[in-house]
């Protein structure tokens, strides 16, 4: 099984200002509420992660991870962080409820979780700084296996022509973030209404005009509106800059 480490921290990055933390929701953001192992466990499903039976928790997060090809790779040490490490706090059979605490790498320096921090200003999804290095409370740190992160997606290949332009375009509707420019094609993400992407080609296929977006594991690809008089037109969906 291979996990876009990429597409789920995407997912994770979308819910920020939109996720506040609740032990006592759904725990995975769809009801705009989540809490910390909810919120992780979800984002690397959205990445191609085993979807578990029940949303584990801190406590039963690591033998799930390790079932979807992750390792321990430190415990109770410095290590040198990596996108898409996920950091369990609080020893097995320990770490329940508020006594446990999990989030993931973004990069080298900065985590993204979904945490109580306080203030009800900031209890919510949010990217930090992660600098404290070992922690006070035990803590475990999974990588996923080399072999099991996913290839990145060439670019997609069809009897079309696309055209280079640069530009930024913003949704004027809801609409799917795909791995290829096909209407079946496997959705990355749900962009809203209002979100923006940068973009650096344009194509008309099968009835509809595609932007492809540029990422560091590939292209995304999204539609724009309806294609017109075979591609001499267009019904725009949003605005372009």
């Amino acid at each position: 099984m291979a996990i876009n480490l990429d597409q789920s921290i995407e997912w994770f990055k979308s819910k920020v200002g939109k996720v506040t933390y609740s032990m006592t929701g759904k725990r995975d953001g769809s009801d705009g509420t989540g809490d910390c192992s909810g919120m992780v466990v979800t984002a690397l499903v959205n990445g191609g992660a085993k979807k578990p039976s029940w949303l584990v928790n801190t406590e039963y997060m690591h033998d799930w991870l390790i079932s979807n090809g992750f390792e321990l790779i430190a415990f109770n040490k410095s290590w040198n962080m990596k996108k898409g490490d996920v950091i369990i706090l609080g020893l097995k059979g320990q770490s329940n409820g508020a006594a446990g605490h999990t989030f993931m790498a973004v990069d080298g320096t900065n985590a993204i979780d979904c945490a109580w921090y306080g203030s009800t200003t900031v209890n919510a999804v949010r990217i930090r700084n992660e600098n404290v290095q070992p922690y006070s409370m035990g803590f475990y740190v999974y990588r996923l296996k080399s072999d099991n992160v996913a290839k990145p997606t060439p670019p997609a290949q069809s009897n079309v022509t696309w055209h280079s332009e640069k530009g930024t375009y913003k949704l004027g509707r809801d609409t799917d973030l795909k791995t290829d420019p096909k209407v079946s094609a496997k959705n990355i993400m749900k962009l809203t209404k209002g979100s923006t992407i940068k973009y650096d080609k344009v194509a008309h296929i099968d009835g509809f005009v595609w932007l492809r977006q540029p990422r560091s594991n590939g292209y995304a690809y999204i539609q724009s509106g309806k294609s017109i008089n075979n591609g001499t037109a267009n019904d725009k969906w949003g605005e372009f800059y």
